[in-house]
């Protein structure tokens, strides 16, 4: 399942790293389920990209509905791909509103 919105805010350029992993992290602890890649989770539930411009953030967080199945986007469709790190996420899933307010 896929979570995509987009926060009108400037974010200077020597400060995207910084901000998308506080995004990532507050969204993160809202969601209850790590997000971000670390060598220490051998599966996930989910993931979370973040494209930042001049003035738009854009966000893609992905829940994922099915053991086995990775769910990513590629010119507006959804591609789905099995993986063995993948699980089911059981969690309570967020309004895109509660997560424009992060």
């Amino acid at each position: 399942m896929l979570i995509k919105f987009e926060k009108k805010e400037s974010v200077l350029q020597e400060n995207h790293s910084v901000y998308a992993n506080q995004l990532i992290e507050k969204i993160e602890n809202k969601i209850g389920i790590k997000l971000h890649g670390d060598k220490n989770n051998k599966t996930t539930s989910g993931h979370i990209s973040v494209a930042i411009s001049k003035d738009t953030v854009l966000v893609w967080v992905f829940l994922y509905d099915k053991n086995g199945v990775h769910e990513s986007e590629s010119n507006g469709k959804i591609i789905k791909q099995n993986s063995d790190l993948v699980k089911k996420f059981t969690g309570i899933i967020p309004k895109i509103k509660d997560l424009e307010k992060l």
